[in-house]
């Protein structure tokens, strides 16, 4: 076994835990600065189809920090890591932001690869 195949066990790590600080970080985002969502929401093409009311802000604050909080704990990781891909497929849409593609494409790797524990062999 060569040097790359021990680091192989690592790649859900190194994946899971910035996509987990990231989510942690919007959601409190959400609940400093509600106002700042409530405009993208507005403005998006959809903004008709969704009470944008603080509370859904709030709501949707309080999912991001529970993601991220699991994501980085590596609790129920692949149910976490599809509720994280369904949460950036809707951010993709509503928010029109194309560089959440790519961290769709991270959380359903992610969803993939499981729960591995590089520290556990």
């Amino acid at each position: 076994m060569n040097s790359l195949d021990k680091l192989r066990r690592f790649i859900p790590f190194l994946l899971r835990t910035p996509l987990g600080l990231i989510f942690l970080f919007f959601g409190i985002d959400k609940f400093l600065a509600p106002k700042a969502t409530l405009v993208i929401i507005q403005a998006s093409m959809f903004a008709s189809l969704f009470p944008a009311g603080n509370a859904m802000i709030y709501l949707i604050g309080a999912v991001e920090t529970i993601v991220g909080v699991l994501l980085i704990c590596n609790t129920q990781i692949r149910k976490t890591a599809l509720l994280a891909a369904l949460l950036l497929l809707n951010i993709s849409i509503i928010a029109q932001i194309p560089q959440d593609i790519v961290l769709l494409c991270v959380a359903l790797a992610i969803a993939v690869l499981g729960n591995d524990n590089p520290w556990k062999k």
